[in-house]
């Protein structure tokens, strides 16, 4: 009886240790893509909230030139999410 419960316990671990690496890398790249285009809305959002706090073209100067190189920092890292 013993032999055949460590049969089925490994053959249990074996599909479950399968199924992860088939679905790891799937899951993850899903992950990292929703993290990335989470980051950018956030970050948009909070550069616009900026720019409306900075009255006139100071907003034009220090955050949108800042702006784009942000977010090539963070499409690099993430793999360049969709806008």
């Amino acid at each position: 009886m013993n032999a055949v419960k460590a049969f089925l316990a490994k053959a249990i671990m074996d599909a479950v240790k399968a199924a992860f690496k088939e679905w790891m890398p799937i899951v993850i790249t899903a992950l990292v893509k929703a993290v990335a285009v989470s980051s950018r809305e956030a970050i948009e959002k909070g550069a616009d909230a900026i720019t409306e706090a900075i009255p006139g073209e100071l907003d034009d100067q220090l955050v949108d030139a800042v702006l784009p190189k942000v977010m090539g920092y963070l499409e690099g890292i993430f793999g360049g999410p969709p806008r």
